[in-house]
Formats: structure tokens, C-alpha cells, sequence
């Protein structure tokens, strides 16, 4: 076979940021030894947990890593001076997407590495109708990325990736934010691609390694296995336990509702309901409506999940439902009184939302310092043992004095989560807070959710074996409206 990248004792190091004079200035080493071929035309999954250096071995193969020892030869000539313009002709899709998303609109956005291409303008707007068409994106294409669900961003990032014709392409837990038809559409077009380019995808999840050519496995930066997925797995039972949970694919559950409320479940408890929603509708700066006449009522203790298709709105209304965003018209009321009525100090003790995108919520110049940054703000006391509880629960303890931004997507994620959930709120809303945990992180976060037996849970979700093993009603959100409002058992009957 023909050698495409050949990596020779390869060892990659991250420079700390933050305060120098502390433990978090220690440089951070995220590949170590590294020695690795990898072959013209194959498809190559690259697994391990978090922080095991996926997505470090992934920018080194796109010419987008920092501090590195060790030789590199690509396409059969060695690597002298290092920099992304050696690989122009590979192309990666990062597992925080958001962060190569950068023109105002996404037609500049998908025109953009054509431009710089020289391509002509005839070509380029062809070409960005083709892939707009490919990807769902003919609606967007005027819309600021701003605008759009993670689901959508990613879209648009693989979209412009794509749209140059790359010889090789690195996908970094893509699937992390795509709902189920997206996803599936992704998987088909890896598979059209085998054999005639280089597709190299970075995954948590042994199951989507199954068609590949080769497995490669990382631990802490080292390589501990290789060979045909046959070779690497012992045996497809054990893959499958490890899978994705299954995706929420929007043609399920009669999701066509063209605007029309469905209440079809009713809690038994006639309690008054810790959150009520009336007639409450949203719209970004002159759009239409993307969260439109939403009736709801949610009781205290109560586990519920929001599901539906990428944009569909799931986020907005979460926002809204956390006092971050403000609704355009109705009423919302927390403990039978107007949210607006709250100090923000009382209204986070009452209600806080962990992000789909966890970048956006990390403040602290440590682990440490960013848990701690929320429950000192509301008040809490007794601050280092809460600290301390919520470092073990998510198993980055010997993360604690790193800076945040040093840290894999998986780790930031659950440093994200133990931030909001250390605060204790009553009600904790979770935006996609499964998305980039491996298996083992994600079976914690169940166990942990499970024991909060007097929190009020609102699960946001693509990922329904996940949200079915923390909620007991399903929510279905589609073109800004409840779509139906089910227990989970009759959710997923009628799914199946």
C-alpha cells in the first residue's frame, strides 16, 4: 500500500496558559512517541477515551499542531519546516466547530476557501448550491452562523471543508451535535468516499469503526493497538455495547406538525408546576418565529427531555426556560412568579443551563477556579468541599490546576457540566451533555443524574438511549412548536 503520512517517535506538547506561577503552567503532553503509518485511500478511525490524544493526532495530520518532536513524512518526502501549508490539500473538521466557523453569513462562509482558491465566481455559487443541497443548507445560507443550533454549525463546517475536494479528510467526533438523519447522512457520504480518498474519523465509539480498513487505539498520547477492526475488537457484542446511543431521527413520532401544539401527556401530580409556560414565542432579529406559541408546565422532581431535529429550537426554549434569553411574547412563570420578577443571583440558585457548546461558559483560569465560579456567585457556602465533590464525580481531580482551554473536548465538557451541577440549582437544564463524553464519562453522568432525586432535569438531546436512561417524559420539539408530549415508555413504543 502506499504510504500517505509516516510518523517516526512523534511527541506533541500544548503550552499552558494562564497564570505562570502556577501548577497550571505545567506544559501539557498530549502525544507521546508516536509512531504510526497511515496509508493513501484508507478509511482510518482513530478511538480512546478522553484526553487520550485524538484530536491532538488529528491537527498534527492537518498541519494545525504546535510544539513537536520527532519526523514526519508526507507523501513520501520528510517534513522540514512544519505548518498547515504542507497539507493544503487535507482538510479537518474540528470537534468544537464553532471555532472554524468564522465569515458572517454561511454562503461567505462555504464561498470563502474557494475564494482563496481563485476559483470563479460561477463555479463557486455552483458549487455552493451543490453542497447546500448535500447537506441541508439551502435555508440557511443568509443566515449568520450565529443564528444556527450546533447541529447546523457543524453542518456548515463539514460543508466548507468539503466543498474543495480534499484529497484527505480528518472528522473529529462529527457526530456529536448531528441529529439522526444528519448523521446518517454523514455516515453515507464517508462511505461513498472509501477507496478513493483518505478519510480518517476520531470517535469515542468502537461501533462506528466497524467498516472500516484499520483501527488505531490511544491511551494518554501513546499507541496501545492497531490492526482491522476484527484484530482490534473482540467481538462485535462487546462493539455494540459500546455504540452511540441511537439517534433521534425527525421523521419519528409524527414530528410533522406544522406549528400546531400537541399536548398528549398529562403529569398525574395536580401540584402547581415549578415552571409554567404560556403562550411564549421567540424570533432572532427579523426572523420568523423559531420558538412559536410553546405551552408547557413542569413539576418539581420531574425528569423530562426535549428532542426533535437540528433547529428545530430545543435550545432557544432552554434558554428561555433558564432566564438567558428573554421571550418576545407570553408568559413565563418559576414558582408561580414572573421570571423577570428574579434577582439573577436568586433566579441561578433556582434554574441554570449547562451549554451545548461548553467553551462558552468556562471563565476560570483552572478547573478548579471555574467549578468554583458559580456556586461562590450565588452564595453557596462551604465552597472547596463542593469543589472537591463535583472533581470526583466527573473524574478530573488530577485536572483540577490545569486552564480549561488546555484541555481535550471531552475533559472541557466535563468541566462544564460539574460547574453547573455545583451550583445545586432546583431545576438544571443540560444542552446536549452527552456530546464528546466516551462511554465510561457518559455512564457516570447517568449514575449522577439518577441520584438527583430533587432536582428538576431538562435534558436537551439527539442522543435518546442517553436521555431515556435520565428522563420519564419526552418532549418533541420541531419548527418551533411541541410537537407531542409522551412518557418515555410510550415515546419509545411508538419510535419503535
Amino acid at each position: 500500500m502506499n504510504i500517505l503520512y509516516s510518523l517516526k517517535n512523534i511527541s506533541l506538547k500544548y503550552p499552558s496558559l494562564g497564570d505562570p506561577d502556577k501548577q497550571s503552567n505545567i506544559p501539557n503532553i498530549a502525544l507521546d512517541d508516536l509512531s504510526l503509518d497511515i496509508y493513501r485511500n484508507e478509511h482510518l478511525v482513530i478511538l480512546g477515551a478522553n484526553g487520550s490524544g485524538k484530536s491532538s493526532l488529528g491537527k498534527l495530520l492537518a498541519g494545525l499542531a504546535g510544539d513537536i518532536s520527532g519526523e514526519i513524512y508526507y507523501k513520501g518526502d520528510k517534513v522540514t519546516h512544519y505548518h498547515r501549508d504542507v497539507f493544503q490539500d487535507v482538510t479537518m473538521i474540528l470537534q468544537e466547530p464553532q471555532n472554524q466557523v468564522l465569515m458572517p453569513t454561511v454562503s461567505e462562509e462555504l464561498a470563502y476557501p474557494l475564494g482563496n482558491r481563485r476559483v470563479e465566481t460561477d463555479l463557486i455559487n455552483s458549487k455552493i448550491d451543490e453542497m447546500a443541497k448535500l447537506l441541508d443548507l439551502d435555508k440557511l445560507l443568509s443566515k449568520s452562523p450565529d443564528e444556527l443550533s450546533g447541529g447546523q454549525i457543524t453542518a456548515v463546517a463539514m460543508a466548507s471543508c468539503l466543498i474543495t475536494d480534499p484529497e484527505t479528510i480528518i472528522l473529529d467526533e462529527p457526530d456529536s451535535h448531528l441529529d439522526g438523519q444528519m448523521n446518517s447522512k454523514m455516515i453515507k457520504l464517508i462511505d461513498g468516499y472509501k477507496g478513493q480518498k483518505t478519510i480518517i474519523l476520531i470517535t469515542q465509539y468502537p461501533a462506528l469503526a466497524l467498516n472500516a480498513d484499520r483501527v488505531i487505539v490511544l491511551d494518554k498520547g501513546k499507541l496501545m493497538n492497531h490492526g482491522k477492526p476484527g484484530e482490534v475488537f473482540s467481538g462485535l457484542k462487546e462493539c455494540e455495547k459500546s455504540a452511540p446511543g441511537f439517534q433521534f431521527d425527525p421523521n419519528d413520532v409524527n414530528l410533522k406538525t406544522n406549528g400546531q401544539n400537541q399536548t398528549l401527556h398529562k403529569p398525574v401530580d395536580n401540584s402547581e408546576p415549578l415552571l409554567s409556560l404560556e403562550n411564549i414565542s421567540y424570533a432572532y432579529e427579523d426572523e420568523i418565529n423559531v420558538i412559536q406559541g410553546i405551552n408547557l408546565e413542569i413539576r418539581a422532581g420531574e425528569k423530562l427531555a426535549l428532542v426533535g431535529p437540528s433547529g428545530a429550537g430545543k435550545t432557544t426554549l432552554g434558554l428561555i426556560m433558564a432566564g438567558l434569553l428573554e421571550s418576545k411574547s407570553g408568559t413565563l412563570k418559576l414558582k408561580n412568579r414572573h421570571l423577570a420578577d428574579y434577582q439573577m443571583k436568586d433566579l441561578r440558585s433556582l434554574s441554570t443551563m449547562a451549554m451545548q457548546l461548553p467553551e462558552r461558559a468556562l471563565l476560570g483560569e483552572t478547573v478548579a477556579e471555574d467549578i468554583k465560579y458559580g456556586p461562590l456567585n450565588i452564595g453557596k457556602h462551604d465552597i472547596n468541599s463542593i469543589v472537591a465533590k463535583y472533581l470526583n464525580e466527573f473524574g478530573i481531580a488530577s485536572l483540577k490546576e490545569r486552564h480549561p482551554f488546555s484541555l481535550s473536548g471531552g475533559e472541557k465538557r466535563k468541566v462544564a457540566l460539574a460547574g453547573v451541577l455545583a451550583m445545586e440549582s432546583e431545576i438544571i437544564i443540560l444542552d446536549e451533555p452527552s456530546a464528546a463524553l466516551d462511554p465510561d464519562a457518559t455512564d457516570q453522568l447517568i449514575d449522577l443524574l439518577k441520584s438527583l432525586n430533587d432536582k428538576t432535569i431538562i435534558v436537551i438531546s439527539h442522543d435518546i438511549e442517553f436521555a431515556s436512561s435520565v428522563t420519564d417524559r419526552f418532549i418533541g420539539i420541531n419548527n418551533g412548536a411541541i410537537a407531542f408530549d409522551l412518557p418515555a415508555d410510550k415515546f419509545l413504543l411508538e419510535k419503535h
